[in-house]
């Protein structure tokens, strides 16, 4: 079923979603680098699009990078360095001819090799897509929030903590194995998860707040004029 599917849906999909993340990334970097160069002749104004801050834009692309190309290598390392500890397991003697060390702990390894494995993959989904709330989101901030402090504000959440969310599942996949399952996952759901998935939930609660009435009000005045 795995095959069949890879084949007619996550192979196709997958690739056109790389192809439009990266081909999003290379227009971006081309724009920021000629607005750089050339301030005075390229007005993104004009365009009727005002572009996010470039340090939130670097910062979205940074995750999305890390995601594409890190997210796997990471995957594969962990993977690798887990069936190495699993056949140093299967090495060791048996106890007393009866229960052997190797039937004990290579079940316990295989449990832990699976959820870091899941754990690192799911790192790297959620970077992928917290990569694009950050750019999408800055953009709707930019050109829908009124008030400049307002708009710092919702871009500092967004961007802070759409980007350290992600790495809570990497210090999930690394900390399995050493204080167990539950406990690694209480641990970063108090100090990563919790905070900065929180500030990424308020931060795009509070932009559809403003939205929303900005829309309201430009209804509003529509209907009176």
């Amino acid at each position: 079923s795995r095959a069949i599917a890879a084949k007619v849906a996550l192979v196709p999909a997958g690739a056109l979603l790389l192809l439009g993340l990266w081909t999003l990334t290379i227009l971006l970097a081309v724009d920021l680098a000629i607005g750089t160069r050339r301030r005075e002749t390229v007005d993104a104004r004009a365009r009727g699009l005002k572009l996010p801050p470039v340090p939130v834009v670097l910062l979205s692309m940074l995750l999305l990078v890390v995601a594409e190309v890190g997210g796997g290598a990471m995957v594969r390392f962990k993977v690798d360095l887990d069936r190495l500890h699993r056949a140093q397991v299967e090495d060791r003697p048996q106890v007393h001819r009866l229960v052997g060390v190797r039937q004990i702990d290579g079940d316990v390894v295989d449990e832990l090799l699976s959820r870091a494995d899941f754990a690192f993959r799911l790192f790297h989904l959620h970077a992928e897509g917290m990569a694009l709330v950050i750019f999408v989101g800055s953009v709707m901030i930019r050109n829908g929030v009124r008030g400049g402090l307002t708009r710092a504000v919702l871009s500092t959440l967004l961007a802070v903590g759409g980007f350290f969310y992600p790495f809570g599942y990497l210090a999930w996949g690394w900390m399995i194995p050493i204080l167990g399952l539950g406990a690694s996952r209480d641990l970063v759901e108090t100090f990563l998860w919790a905070p900065f998935g929180g500030a990424a939930l308020v931060a795009s609660g509070l932009l559809t707040l403003a939205l929303d009435s900005d829309l309201f009000a430009g209804r509003e005045g529509r209907g009176g004029s």
